[in-house]
C-alpha cells in the first residue's frame, strides 16, 4: 500500500493519531483502549513532566484516499541517553494496519528525525519513562489486555522481525485471579478486625517482623526471652558520577573525577551519614529487661 507520513502539526492529524486504534482494534474483545484525553495530555508539558528532558515527533501514515492508517512517535530522552552515554531515538505509541510499507514509512520517518537530531540508534517500543507503555505482546493474543500495558495484533512483531529488528528481553505479565468468596483464614482476620473496631480498640503498634526466643538478649541478663521485632532495616544505593572535559593521560588535570569520587568516599567515611536514633520501642526493651540484669537498676 502506498502511503504517505506526516508530522502531527494540526487539530485534525491529532485527532487521527489519537482515534486511530479504533480502527486497528475494530471488534477486538481484548483490547483496552487508551483514555482520549490521556494521549493529548502526553504531549502537553502541563501534564507530562518528561517534556521538560525529552522531545517527541508524532506522525501519521495516510493512504491514497487520505485515510489513516498508522502513527507512530519518535522520542528522545536526553537524561537517558546522558545517563547511558548513547545517542538512541526511541518509537513508541505505534500502530498500523497490517501492510509492510505502511509499518516500514513509520519506522523510516522517526529514523530520519532521529538522525537530524544526532542520533545513531532506535529503540522501541518505548516511551519516555518505565509509566509509559512500552514493549510489544509476542503471544497469548486471545487473553484480555489492560489499562497499562500494550496490547497489539499478532502481526505487529511479525513486521517488527522483517524491518531487522531484534528482541532485546522478554517480559512477563502475569494474571492473579482474586477468589469471589474471601477465605477462610482471612475470613477470620476480619471477624476479628470487625470486632475489635466495634469495641473501640485501635492498635497502639503494628508488628509485622515477627519473633524469637532468644538466651541472653543483652549481655548479662540471663534466661531466655520472648523477643519480638518491631523495627525495620532498609537500604539505600547511591549512583554517584564525576565528569571532565577529557585529556592526555600523560598529562592529567588536577582534581579529576577519580581523584573526586576518592575525596567523596573519604568524607562519608568521615562523616558518617547515618543518623542514630534511640526509638521509644528500643527504650522501652530495656526499660523491661533492666530489672533482670545483673547491674543496679
Amino acid at each position: 500500500m502506498k502511503c504517505t507520513v506526516e508530522a502531527v502539526q494540526t487539530k485534525r492529524q491529532m485527532n487521527d493519531f489519537v482515534k486511530l486504534p479504533w480502527k486497528i482494534y475494530k471488534g477486538n474483545a481484548c483490547y483496552v483502549p487508551d483514555m482520549e484525553s490521556g494521549v493529548r495530555d502526553w504531549f502537553d508539558p502541563k501534564h507530562n513532566p518528561g517534556l521538560q528532558h525529552s522531545e517527541v515527533a508524532p506522525f501519521v501514515a495516510y493512504d491514497e484516499k487520505g485515510e489513516p492508517v498508522g502513527r507512530i512517535v519518535g522520542i528522545i530522552n536526553h537524561k537517558a541517553n546522558e545517563i547511558w552515554n548513547g545517542s538512541c531515538v526511541r518509537f513508541g505509541w505505534i500502530e498500523f494496519v497490517d501492510d509492510t510499507e505502511v509499518s516500514a514509512a513509520l519506522l523510516k520517518a522517526v529514523e530520519d528525525w532521529g538522525r537530524s537530531k544526532g542520533m545513531d540508534s532506535i529503540q522501541g517500543p518505548l516511551g519516555i519513562s518505565d509509566f509509559d507503555k512500552e514493549g510489544m505482546l509476542v503471544e497469548d493474543f486471545d487473553k484480555m489486555g489492560s489499562a497499562i500495558t500494550i496490547y497489539n495484533p499478532p502481526y505487529y512483531p511479525e513486521h517488527m522481525a522483517q524491518h531487522g529488528f531484534g528482541k532485546e528481553v522478554d517480559w512477563v505479565q502475569v494474571k492473579i485471579n482474586i477468589p469471589e468468596e474471601v477465605p477462610a483464614r482471612f475470613a477470620r482476620v476480619q471477624k476479628l478486625v470487625e470486632e475489635m473496631k466495634r469495641r473501640g480498640v485501635r492498635p497502639y503498634l503494628v508488628i509485622d517482623e515477627g519473633g524469637a526466643i532468644v538466651e541472653e538478649p543483652i549481655g548479662g541478663v540471663k534466661g531466655h526471652y520472648a523477643m519480638i521485632g518491631v523495627l525495620e532495616k532498609g537500604m539505600g544505593n547511591l549512583r554517584i558520577s564525576a565528569r571532565s572535559n577529557g585529556g592526555h593521560s600523560s598529562m592529567p588535570k588536577k582534581n579529576s573525577p577519580i581523584a573526586r569520587l576518592a575525596s567523596f568516599v573519604r568524607d562519608v567515611e568521615k562523616h558518617d551519614p547515618m543518623i542514630v536514633e534511640f526509638e521509644p520501642e528500643v527504650a522501652a526493651m530495656f526499660k523491661t529487661l533492666a530489672p533482670y540484669g545483673p547491674f543496679a537498676y
